[in-house]
Parts: C-alpha cells; structure tokens; sequence
C-alpha cells in the first residue's frame, strides 16, 4: 500500500514537467471501493476493511485546481477467538483541492484538504470506541478517460494526525485507503 503513493508522485512530477491545461471543464462523480488499512493496532481486529466512496470534483476549464468533496463508509465485523463480535464502522466526509494535469486522456492528480472522520468500534454490542475528529489528508491518483463521460482509475489517500480515544487514552491515529474508481463527467 505504501508504495502507491511514491509510484502515483512520480506519474504525476513526470506529468507536471509539461503543462497540459485541461481544454474543457471537469465536472465529475467518482464512485469509488479501496482497501482501507487503520494504522493503530489498537483498532483489531477491523483495522482492515473495504470502504465505499462518493466523490463530487470540480474543475475550471483552462487550469488544473479545482476543488473535491466527498464521503466514504464501511463497516467490518469480525469474530474473535473468544467469540466475542467486533464491529467496526468508518465514516469519513472530506473537502479540499485537487490539482490535475491532463495528458489527452490519462489525467494524474493530487488532492490536499481536511477530513471528518467517525470510527466506531462496538465487541458484542457495546461500544468500545466512539470517537470523531479533523485530520488532514493528502492523495493521488489517475483517472483514465475511457470515452468523453466515463473515466477509470486508482487513488491513494492517507489520512494524518487524527487524535481519537482508544480506551480511554488519546491517540494519533492514521489510514491509507487504496481504490479503485470509475467517474462519470457531468
């Protein structure tokens, strides 16, 4: 996972050597399903899980900064060795910029901006942790325009520096999400 980010950077420092504005405005809905992996230990064993995502990006014709939102959520539950049930849910709600560069049809970009996140963890029904919070993320990615509409890609996102309480302690916590998209221009 954490060799995507490197690999997605350099696609896209190659990419910005060579200004390619984009001709025509980007107005895109990206649905989006990744691997999520919760960097805190603490979170077991739903520190792993597959998120689904929405994402509404905004983008001026002319120039490559434009603006994204969107929303992702998962849930896992897992049985432990002692039977008991852990539930853990995810919800995160994002905002930020986006920066593209357009090479005909294959667009790499990054994105910066805030995230809201939610992370719940529930063993047999009570709740063990129920917290949210601001971090920032920072991503990558590439789109793939398939035909004028529709659009085929993969991100990377990494949240940073989000404080939770795990058990009563406060706690730094972080993920990277890894995914799959498809968008369609409106």
């Amino acid at each position: 996972m954490r060799r995507a980010l490197p690999i997605l950077l350099s696609l896209f420092a190659s990419c910005a050597s060579t200004e390619y504005p984009l001709l025509q405005p980007i107005n895109k809905l990206t649905f989006l399903l990744g691997d999520l992996d919760i960097d805190e230990n603490d979170y077991e064993p739903v520190e792993e899980t597959e998120p689904l995502g929405v994402v509404v990006a905004f983008l001026p014709a002319g120039t490559g900064v434009g603006a994204e939102v969107g929303i992702l959520y998962s849930k896992e539950d897992e049985d432990l060795p002692s039977g008991a049930e852990v539930e853990g849910t995810f919800i995160e709600v994002f905002g930020g910029m986006r920066l593209t560069y357009g090479i005909d049809r294959i667009r790499p970009y990054l994105s910066l901006g805030l995230a809201y996140a939610d992370l719940d963890r529930d063993v047999d029904g009570h709740t063990a942790v129920d917290d949210t919070n601001w971090g920032v993320y920072l991503g990558a990615g590439v789109d793939i325009w398939v035909s004028d509409r529709i659009a085929l890609g993969v991100e990377y996102r990494e949240l940073f520096d989000t404080e939770i309480e795990l058990g009563g302690l406060d706690s730094d916590i972080g993920y990277d999400i890894f995914a799959v998209t498809v968008s369609f221009n409106f």
